[in-house]
């Protein structure tokens, strides 16, 4: 389940999401989808998450004890309520960076991504060891970004270019990590032909991102001036 829900969220959906908004960055405080968009995708996601379930639960006889149909259920009931939680506006970048505190400011987006590298980079190595213990390292470790995240973030000065370091950092470690994984049984030389070509696309988009973002940053200064 943590690697479902956790993965999902961090490279289905958050990553790849804070990317793109930094590719077009005068829309990135928008809402993308109306409820009617909304209502499509939920539609979408749970026709997708029907298929899977028998394709992974169904299709191969698995059946879930009491207790994991309990746990899942309240997982999905405390994601749910968390998310309501959640204020529903967002700060644009210049309301964060104009955002008086007596703390100290956020740390520069070139530390961010490294850290989030690090730290989900442990998270993915050590969640399928050691059993119980492995699972208790890999969730320490995703709290403790979590933590790192939340209170950075609150602090003056944290913006649009933070986010893309801490999303570039998670897509990153995917494209890590592929090196070492091979579930198509290719050769070796296929493999890191195959994996570099998209550890190099994803650069791409990255510096992609990071430029268009810069661009539109240096706007309000020159009319400013």
């Amino acid at each position: 389940m943590i690697t479902f829900v956790v993965g999902h969220i961090v490279w289905s959906f958050g990553s790849p999401i804070a990317v793109i908004e930094s590719c077009v960055p005068t829309r990135a405080d928008r809402p993308w989808l109306e409820r009617p968009g909304l209502i499509a995708m939920a539609i979408i996601y749970l026709s997708g998450a029907i298929f899977f379930s028998y394709q992974l639960v169904v299709a191969v006889g698995f059946h879930a004890s009491a207790f994991q149909l309990i746990m899942v259920v309240l997982a999905i009931v405390a994601a749910v309520v968390a998310a309501l939680l959640l204020p529903c506006r967002r700060r644009s970048t210049a309301e964060r960076g104009d955002a008086r505190s007596t703390g100290r400011s956020a740390p520069p987006p070139w530390l961010i991504g490294p850290v989030s590298l690090a730290l989900l980079l442990g998270y993915v190595l050590v969640l399928d060891q050691w059993g119980w213990v492995g699972v208790a390292l890999g969730s320490a470790a995703l709290a403790l970004l979590g933590l790192i995240l939340i209170i950075f973030s609150r602090r003056p000065g944290w913006g649009q270019a933070h986010i893309l370091a801490a999303a570039g950092g998670a897509l990153l470690t995917y494209a890590i990590i592929a090196f070492w994984v091979n579930p198509e049984h290719v050769s070796r030389s296929e493999l890191i032909l195959g994996r570099g070509a998209t550890l190099l696309g994803m650069l791409a988009l990255l510096i992609f991102a990071a430029v268009r973002f810069h661009r539109a940053a240096r706007v309000p200064e020159e009319r400013a001036e």
